[in-house]
């Protein structure tokens, strides 16, 4: 499972809703678990010219 990070802050999108809102964390437990598809495509599409977004691999716990 990944989870995604803003490598620019340092903070980890904890949930994402298209068109409503980004919520982020500083605390790596509170972020959201994607497949690794999913947390790619995440990534690439939040990230910008001045924010850069990430998919990260972590060990999630029950792995």
């Amino acid at each position: 499972m990944y989870r995604v990070k803003n490598i620019t802050s340092g903070t980890w999108v904890k949930e994402y809703i298209v068109g409503k809102w980004l919520k982020e964390t500083i605390e790596t437990e509170d972020a959201g678990i994607f497949e690794k598809s999913g947390a790619e495509k995440l990534a690439r599409m939040l990230s910008d010219e001045d924010v850069k977004y990430k998919a990260v691999q972590l060990p999630v716990e029950g792995e």
